[in-house]
């Protein structure tokens, strides 16, 4: 891979092999809303691998140090997400969020039959102790783990080992999401972007400069409470 792709796959100690999973067609697909990036170079062969998730019709968010370059020279690579049911978009524009490793899309055009992730407007802390949430990736395929275990570290997420192996993601994964699945019709909360080694910033920290941009839109995401309480160990 060029240098100046290698931002694209930030890696990840450990890994579990991806868990594709198939939908018949027409019948609602869980994690439809997990993006697969592919970064191509305008002059060259370079091609970026990662991952992103969509938050409203039009809008996606991902890892900064994966969109850095379109955001800051938007013609010299361009951008396709894949979202669940084989539905394709390009990228019109990348915005970076100051002091944290994420980003937001502007997507070519709205993804109207895919359901998008909510966002976690709860600011986890220590008095959430470690809680459960779902690993969800499609930089490889769609590659969901269940029964992780999260802590807050100041911005962010550490991502604790589980018993059994290392942690799930790769290099490729990142930009995909920490969420808490809901049953229908809730939305999956996704309350972290995945950074690498384990790590994610927390995007309730962020909640301003996310409204912000995507307001210009017209489109918001949808903010809830994370569904875990203050007690569980």
């Amino acid at each position: 891979m060029l240098d100046m792709f290698r931002p694209f796959a930030c890696m990840v100690t450990g890994f579990l092999l991806p868990a594709v999973l198939l939908f018949p067609a027409g019948e609602k697909q869980e994690f439809g809303y997990a993006g697969k990036w592919r970064g191509y170079k305008t002059k060259g062969n370079g091609i970026g691998i990662g991952a992103a998730t969509l938050i409203s019709p039009s809008w996606a968010i991902s890892a900064k140090h994966l969109a850095s370059i379109k955001a800051r020279t938007p013609k010299a690579v361009k951008v396709k997400l894949f979202f669940g049911d084989g539905v394709e978009r390009g990228v019109t524009k990348a915005y970076l969020c100051p002091g944290a490793d994420i980003a937001l899309l502007r997507l070519s055009a709205p993804v109207n039959k895919v359901e998008p992730a909510a966002l976690c407007a709860t600011r986890l802390t220590s008095k959430h102790k470690t809680f459960p949430f779902t690993f969800v990736s499609r930089g490889h395929g769609l590659k969901t783990v269940a029964g992780c275990r999260g802590k807050a570290a100041k911005k962010g997420i550490y991502h604790s080992k589980p018993a059994k192996g290392g942690r799930p993601g790769k290099a490729g994964d990142s930009g995909g999401g920490c969420v808490f699945q809901q049953k229908a019709p809730k939305r999956d909360v996704l309350f972290a972007v995945i950074h690498g080694g384990g790590k994610g910033p927390q995007v309730a920290v962020f909640r301003k400069w996310i409204d912000d941009v995507m307001k210009k839109s017209g489109e918001k995401a949808q903010w809830l409470p994370a569904p875990i309480g203050g007690k569980k160990k």
